[in-house]
């Protein structure tokens, strides 16, 4: 059970785009470009994130008034945390368009049962593709992943994380 609805807005210059805490949205069909910290930043939520344009997310500068706003730091969608109970289950992150962001597409940590499906991350430095740790269970479902250019990974799990891969 979704607890609200954010769809179809164009979303500019925010500290971050979106962010949810602490409970179970749906964000659909949006344009978030040229946000602060985060396109969409969630925490301790379970949200599903839908068929959004998400680009060109930039670094916060620490001297900013944003400073006590921002968690990440120029991610496409960041993901912090698990919910106690959810009625929603995890986050799914469902045909998405996440391009440009200046410290890559999806962060997640201790965000458990996400999906992702259906996706396009392409041409984000930083963190590149994905980057997930202290995770139980991630599920990266026929997603198209090209173009990022990171110094460490495209697509990164830690030791303390499962990620299951599925390319039909």
């Amino acid at each position: 059970m979704r607890s609200s609805v954010i769809s179809g807005f164009t979303i500019r210059n925010g500290a971050p785009g979106i962010g949810v805490g602490a409970a179970f949205p749906s964000i659909l069909n949006n344009i978030l470009t040229n946000n602060i910290c985060d396109g969409i930043f969630v925490s301790f939520g379970a949200a599903l994130i839908q068929s959004n344009e998400i680009s060109a997310t930039i670094n916060f500068n620490p001297t900013s008034h944003y400073w006590d706003y921002c968690v990440g730091s120029g991610l496409g969608i960041n993901l912090a945390g698990t919910p106690n109970s959810s009625p929603a289950g995890g986050n799914s992150i469902i045909g998405n368009i996440i391009e440009n962001n200046a410290n890559g597409a999806i962060a997640i940590d201790a965000a458990q049962n996400t999906v992702i499906q259906s996706k396009v991350l392409r041409n984000n430095p930083g963190t590149g593709g994905l980057e997930a740790f202290n995770i139980i269970a991630i599920s990266f479902i026929d997603n198209l992943v090209y173009d990022n250019s990171s110094t460490s990974y495209g697509l990164a799990a830690a030791a303390s994380a499962s990620l299951h891969v599925v390319q039909p």
